[in-house]
């Protein structure tokens, strides 16, 4: 029980709280450029996620070797006191999205966008039924594994492969995807259950795709 209590805060704050600080980050900031509160909201839902998953990477790099525990409580609560900072009236805390750019004006619309979510449903259900196979999704997911296993980064890149049982990773670029596949990963003992929430967490970012390009292609027309 103590153990789901621990990965629905975890899911709360890497979702939805890191979401919610990017709003009202936009809001607060930005939005005297551009004000359209549809758009503002599809942008924090997909910024908010890879941020935690970026501060996440951060707290395992400057305090290494704590527990998920740990992590996880440092992420909520470095969310929650953001969110105080940028938001203290908690009744402005949720925006209000509104729903006139997603409707189908056209019979043609309505087929297009049906056709989309079947696409999309397949590809997202072929995700949760067979295994990575590709060769970068599967070193994304061995090194988000070797991270939450000696809760430090400082093994990387790896270039040996002497204590990573085996595994040669040579540095190409910054451990943003790895971060976010170990993130989702965190406080999950079973490692196949681990790999499973990966996947929903890339359909998360599959269905996301389709809702921004959806409320892109109404704004321009297309």
């Amino acid at each position: 029980m103590i153990a789901v209590i621990i990965l629905t805060l975890k899911y709360i704050t890497t979702y939805l709280l890191s979401s919610l600080i990017v709003f009202h980050v936009i809001k607060k900031y930005i939005s005297s450029f551009y004000n359209e509160e549809n758009f503002i909201i599809i942008l924090s839902i997909i910024v908010g996620p890879l941020l935690a998953s970026w501060l996440f990477i951060q707290f395992i790099r400057f305090f290494p070797y704590c527990s998920d525990l740990t992590y996880i409580s440092l992420l909520t609560i470095t969310a929650l006191s953001l969110l105080l900072i940028l938001c203290p009236n908690l009744k402005k805390l949720f925006p209000r999205p509104t729903f006139t750019s997603f409707q189908l004006s056209t019979r043609y619309d309505q087929i297009a966008l049906l056709a989309i979510v079947i696409i999309v449903s397949f590809v997202f259900f072929y995700f949760l039924a067979f295994s990575f196979i590709e060769n970068d999704p599967l070193d994304y997911l061995f090194l988000a594994k070797l991270i939450l296993e000696k809760k430090t980064v400082d093994f990387y890149p790896v270039m040996d492969g002497i204590n990573t049982h085996g595994m040669i990773s040579p540095f190409t670029h910054p451990l943003g995807f790895p971060g976010f596949f170990a993130i989702n990963m965190l406080g999950i003992d079973n490692y196949n259950v681990a790999v499973f929430a990966v996947k929903l967490a890339c359909g998360y970012y599959l269905i996301v795709s389709l809702i921004f390009f959806t409320h892109i292609s109404s704004e321009f027309g297309c």
